[in-house]
């Protein structure tokens, strides 16, 4: 049997696609209407009403639509499609006159040549880039009406640039929508209706950096007919509890030269992807357009340029780990891990290198593990995003040389390259190997998990880096943790806060490639700073009768038994105030004289002494970040009273909570 993929290959190369269409509906006339999509062969036409998914591939919602489109027909076409380039990409039959519509986002620069012979017309539609259904992406129309035969439509980042000075971003990220209505489009629209009032964004600047605490917005805007009436300012952020903020209106201005003041003091740093800014421009005879302007501006709000002196040591190893999960070799033993500590998960880091790779060990304590692993929502599952700035210059803004490896619960994995300035999101074929093993049930919220472990091989020749001892890199990790579906995602990072250090390079630390051994003339010195500080542990040790709060708890020594549910149980109960050894230990099923004698062997403290460090870790982290009162705080780590509170926090910290409060906010 003859299949459209058969049937090509009787054509030569440089012939038309057009003759394949014709071969395919002689074979297939059940298939043939007034309509019907030749290529893509698996794009199809729906009737679509608010709340309906328009893309094949994602359930993102059509939120809102103007009166124009009612009652037309939609062509649904695929998401990942946005980057095709091809001239001819989609063709559709058509027996009857019809006008194309065709729906671009509204946030791009500059249009594909192809979209530029059309006639862009006073309608519009609007969707949402997450399921909730928050309007937050327009996308203009554009129409062109085609006689009888074939219409064909090229790619989405199809040539057709044009640039300003500094910017060279111009295509649309969102892939276009077809839209098609019976006849022609009517030519008797009044004045405006083909002529939108039009303008751009000249403050900020794309690709600025904002370190005050009040952003100059400005825009330029015109109108040919009835004259500008007034220029509306609107931004997407996120907000202090790092919920995204959906398109806001901030103020307007009615004369040249168009402009508003914005105090951005009640908001927290921001990445150049949760900032955005646009306007709206209304004319005199009450057309409005919106969205106009080029959009993302990619804008940075950082009010805190140092950059972080944090850095992860990778040592040198002599003998590659098998990447199994399971971190059963002595590279994943010691000391010398990072932490990162949320809500409801600890989580600690390891790395190693060797002449071909870069190895990662990560170990979670987490009740409850969920993961559909998706490339258009990783963040919406428990998952690790590593960052690497492999030129090391902290830039704000991510180029070619920056890579960002997204690493599932379930150690499926994606690998990609970010360059804003070059307008390049790409996924990168690689050889990472990533595998996990869950210590629970995945997906079921019912029951209680204990965590995961999880093993990363990445090669050097994927980071295109030559590795050496002495070479850092830029470097960051986050933890997205997913509890239950309606829940918001947490992401944590090892540095940085909040959502600043997402492609923003300039808020990661360091990675830097070590030897594991001493070489030389050191050794004798290294041997005796060993004694010395052996020798002064041990003082420590015996004199001091509150040890020091050690916010890095070493979680890769404890075996995933008793000792590790109940280390997984009080990270996650700390501030109920009715824990104690016995109510512990009966959770684990063990007595609790042997619990006690169990638990200071593995973890070399006392539970008592362990549970006052992660009450007074998450004391801490209250005072410095949120405006909570002291009894409030005592409350929400597990304290009995104020009183209690202030008693046991100058014991081991040597100052009073409102004294540290007052210190941290001085040195901030």
């Amino acid at each position: 049997m003859l299949t459209p993929v058969r049937i090509k290959r009787f054509f030569s190369h440089g012939q038309s696609l057009l003759y394949l269409g014709l071969f395919y509906s002689a074979l297939f006339p059940h298939q043939w209407h007034t309509l019907r999509v030749v290529i893509p062969s698996h794009y199809e036409f729906a009737y679509l009403k608010a709340g309906d998914p328009f893309y094949l591939d994602n359930k993102l919602p059509l939120v809102k639509m103007t009166a124009g489109l009612e009652n037309c027909l939609w062509t649904k076409t695929d998401s990942r499609d946005y980057a095709r380039s091809d001239s001819s990409f989609l063709v559709i039959a058509n027996k009857e006159t019809v006008t194309v519509l065709v729906g671009y986002a509204s946030r791009a620069l500059d249009l594909p040549d192809w979209i530029k012979k059309f006639q862009e017309v006073n309608e519009s539609f609007y969707s949402s880039s997450s399921p909730e259904g928050t309007i937050d992406i327009a996308y203009n129309i554009y129409a062109k009406t085609f006689p009888p035969g074939y219409i064909e439509l090229g790619g989405n980042c199809i040539a057709g640039r044009e640039s300003t000075d500094n910017w060279d971003y111009n295509r649309s990220n969102f892939m276009y929508t077809v839209i098609i209505k019976e006849g022609r489009w009517p030519r008797s629209l009044p004045a405006g209706d083909w002529h939108r009032p039009h303008g751009y964004l000249t403050s900020p600047l794309p690709f600025s950096v904002v370190s005050t605490d009040l952003v100059r917005l400005s825009a330029e805007a015109w109108d040919q007919e009835s004259g500008v009436r007034a220029v509306y300012f609107f931004a997407s952020y996120v907000d202090l509890t790092g919920r995204p903020v959906p398109r806001t209106e901030l103020g307007y201005a009615t004369k040249k030269p168009f402009t508003f003041d914005w105090n951005v003091s009640h908001l927290p740093d921001q990445n150049a992807q949760s900032l955005l800014f646009s306007i709206d421009i209304e004319d005199s005879a009450g057309n409005r357009a919106v969205h106009a302007g080029p959009r993302p501006n990619y804008t940075i709000l950082d009010r805190n340029k140092l950059i972080s002196d944090e850095t992860c040591f990778s040592k040198r190893i002599f003998r590659a780990p098998r990447i199994d999960g399971k971190l059963s070799e002595k590279i994943w033993r010691g000391r010398d891990s990072l932490m990162i500590r949320s809500e409801n998960n600890v989580v600690s880091i390891k790395s190693g290198w060797d002449r071909k790779a870069l190895y990662f060990g990560i170990r979670v304590l987490d009740q409850k593990i969920a993961c559909v692993f998706d490339t258009q929502s990783l963040w919406a599952q428990d998952a690790f995003e590593l960052f690497f700035d492999t030129r090391h210059d902290h830039n704000h803004f991510l180029s070619l040389d920056d890579f960002h490896l997204g690493v599932a619960a379930t150690g499926e994995h994606l690998f990609n390259v970010i360059g804003m300035k070059e307008n390049v999101h790409q996924f990168m074929p690689n050889q990472i190997q990533a595998v996990s093993s869950i210590l629970g049930t995945l997906n079921e919220p019912a029951d209680l998990d204990y965590g995961l472990t999880l093993e990363i091989r990445i090669p050097f020749e994927d980071l295109k880096l030559r590795p050496a001892a002495g070479r850092t890199l830029g470097f960051n990790i986050a933890n997205d943790d997913f509890e239950e579906p309606g829940d918001k995602t947490v992401s944590r990072f090892w540095v940085g806060s909040g959502n600043a250090p997402f492609f923003n390079a300039s808020e990661w630390g360091n990675l830097t490639l070590t030897e594991s051994f001493v070489r030389g003339r050191w050794i004798g010195g290294a041997l005796l700073s060993l004694l010395l500080l052996t020798l002064f542990g041990f003082m420590l040790r015996k004199f001091s009768k509150h040890p020091a709060i050690n916010p890095s708890l070493r979680l890769e020594e404890f075996p995933e038994g008793p000792v590790f549910r109940a280390i997984s149980f009080l990270n996650a109960n700390y501030k109920r105030n009715d824990l104690d050894l016995r109510m512990i230990a009966q959770e684990v099923h063990l007595s609790p004289s042997y619990f006690k004698s169990l638990f200071k062997k593995t973890t070399r403290k006392s539970f008592t002494h362990y549970l006052t460090e992660i009450r007074i870790l998450a004391a801490k982290k209250y005072l410095q970040e949120s405006a909570l009162s002291i009894g409030e705080i005592a409350d929400k780590t597990g304290f009995s009273s104020q009183d209690y509170f202030a008693k046991v926090f100058y014991k081991h910290v040597k100052m009073t909570p409102l004294k540290y409060r007052q210190e941290k906010r001085e040195n901030n």
